[in-house]
């Protein structure tokens, strides 16, 4: 149960009669019915004992009472019936909701309150509101809870040439037009004001407590819509609406122990909602947050232990870069010797081969022959004693020359991978279409199974994976692949870590379609462990991310 959903069960505790225990000393709510109509039939209020001064006011000086015929609703052999003034009464017992103590009694709103409307002062005259003083409530100020002041005031000379009347403090006034997001808005008015013609305002009296109907507000709002007239897009209320509301009422003197327990633990609910929202956003931000931590450990060697017997990843960039001279390449285990032919007639990565190492405290790096220039302040961290650091240029074929596909009749059956299929930072296929399945729009790529595709888009760069298959894709997205003795699998795992996503996002280009660059990603700094690592690595991100 989330806090508005706790909130919105105690409101209806409330109005049932289920949030506080009755008093069998109290007078019942009928007898307060009966008081409030013998009040009108003498126009005038009997108020009970202690009342105070402010409640002695008429409801609105010069506002007319009720003329509206009093309806009196009992029930009878199980059933509801409602008589409104001498007619016949009649069966409503479909419009109770639910059942109230034997001291409660349902009631219309007009049998318990007296309401009305105002009105809107011609704007084009100054006069109307230059230097006002008169509060004056419009739809856009009520907010769901106590009002204590308003946006705007009109004149004297405004209230009186529109004959507005002065709604006390305490009333409760509701938004009868708006648009959906608005009919329905109510407040209690923490100070005496008038209003305009879009807002209802229901007047406090000696009988009733106020409080308890702005809390019985609360939960009934949502109630409003199922009444509105007009377009779905412009609905409204009306006061024939409003002053035909049923009502729980209970006795004045519960009345007012429910607004103080309600008053006791909403604040607590609140703080609940508060609570839950947070834990709510906590775990669902959580996994993918324990996921970019866990991801910058394992670049970091901090995820597996080293083992001392591994070949040091130094070794490795010696044998790539002899392998580079020799101008081939090894493709991951398990490609056909077709694709290694293919391979080895692609041009070769276009970076130059450089050696990246440490000596006194200091990293170097040496680009073929040229005098070794300190890169200290590229570091990003520390690394594990056997393993290297490595520009991507240097231990894979990125940007070498695409294969681009040559007619679209030899390729129907291929899949076709765009970028809507692919799953932002899981890098998980979400869809699998083949050529032929799907329309086909510009350029297409070749890639191979094993190798690496990696969006250059900037929404999309976390879409990385090792395609599963042979294909084709967009040139949105680049295919290559790590050189021998580096795991493809672990090569994703770099470029999803929140250091490359860091280094990424400084350097990017492009406003509506901000992209990385090749220059950038030749020249990205890669974390290398020796190849058995990378293997431990890479199984242990993937028995973590099973749980996660």
């Amino acid at each position: 149960m989330n806090g508005a959903q706790l909130k919105n069960s105690i409101l209806q505790w409330a109005i049932q009669g289920k949030l506080v225990p009755q008093n069998p000393k109290d007078e019942p709510a009928q007898k307060l019915l009966e008081r409030i109509a013998a009040s009108r039939n003498e126009s005038s209020l009997s108020l009970p004992k202690g009342t105070s001064s402010t409640s002695l006011r008429s409801p609105c000086k010069g506002t007319k009472q009720s003329k509206n015929p009093t309806s009196r609703i009992y029930r009878e052999n199980g059933v509801w019936y409602e008589q409104v003034g001498t007619a016949t009464p009649k069966d409503i017992s479909d419009e109770i909701p639910f059942e109230i103590p034997e001291s409660w009694a349902w009631c219309r709103l007009k049998d318990a309150f007296e309401t009305s409307s105002g009105s809107t002062p011609l704007s084009s005259r100054v006069e109307y509101y230059k230097n006002g003083s008169v509060n004056w409530v419009r739809t856009t100020d009520l907010n769901n809870g106590i009002l204590t002041e308003c946006e705007k005031r009109i004149t004297e000379l405004a209230k009186k040439d529109y004959n507005l009347a002065i709604i006390p403090r305490e009333s409760i006034c509701i938004a009868m037009y708006g648009g959906r997001g608005t009919i329905g808005k109510y407040a209690l008015i923490d100070f005496d004001t008038t209003i305009n013609q879009s807002v209802c305002a229901i007047y406090p009296n000696g009988f009733c407590y106020s409080k308890y109907i702005f809390y019985y507000m609360q939960f009934y709002r949502p109630l409003w819509m199922q009444f509105a007239a007009g377009s779905r897009k412009d609905p409204n209320i009306n006061q024939i609406i409003i002053k035909n509301c049923l009502i729980p009422l209970p006795p004045l003197a519960e009345q007012k122990r429910i607004v103080a327990k309600l008053e006791q633990v909403l604040p607590l609910a609140e703080e609940y909602g508060a609570a839950q929202e947070q834990l709510d956003k906590l775990n669902k931000e959580l996994p993918e947050a324990l996921k970019k931590s866990i991801l910058q450990e394992a670049i970091q060697g901090k995820l597996v232990p080293q083992n001392p017997k591994d070949e040091p990843a130094q070794k490795l960039l010696e044998r790539i870069a002899a392998s580079r001279n020799e101008s081939s390449l090894s493709l991951p285990k398990g490609t056909s010797s077709a694709s290694l032919r293919e391979a080895k007639a692609t041009k070769q990565s276009k970076a130059l081969p450089s050696r990246i190492y440490r000596e006194n405290g200091v990293w170097y790096e040496q680009i073929g022959s040229a005098t070794p220039k300190d890169i200290t302040d590229e570091i990003p961290f520390e690394i594990p004693e056997n393993w290297a650091w490595c520009r991507l240029g240097n231990c894979s074929d990125y940007a070498a020359s695409k294969e681009k596909a040559k007619s679209f009749d030899d390729i129907q059956e291929m899949w076709s991978l765009d970028l809507e299929d692919i799953e932002k930072n899981s890098g998980r296929i979400v869809k699998r279409l083949r050529v032929c399945e799907r329309k086909i729009v510009g350029e297409k790529v070749v890639f191979k199974k094993g190798q690496v595709l990696y969006s250059k888009l900037r929404p999309y760069l976390k879409k990385i994976l090792v395609a599963p298959e042979d294909g084709v894709c967009s040139s949105e997205i680049v295919p290559f692949s790590p050189f021998e003795y580096l795991d493809a699998d672990y090569l994703v795992t770099v470029l999803k870590s929140p250091h490359v996503d860091y280094t990424i996002n400084l350097v990017t280009y492009g406003v509506k379609m901000p992209r990385v660059g090749t220059d950038t990603m030749l020249n990205l700094l890669i974390p290398l462990p020796p190849l058995a690592e990378q293997k431990r690595i890479v199984t242990k991100l993937e028995q973590l991310f099973k749980v996660l």
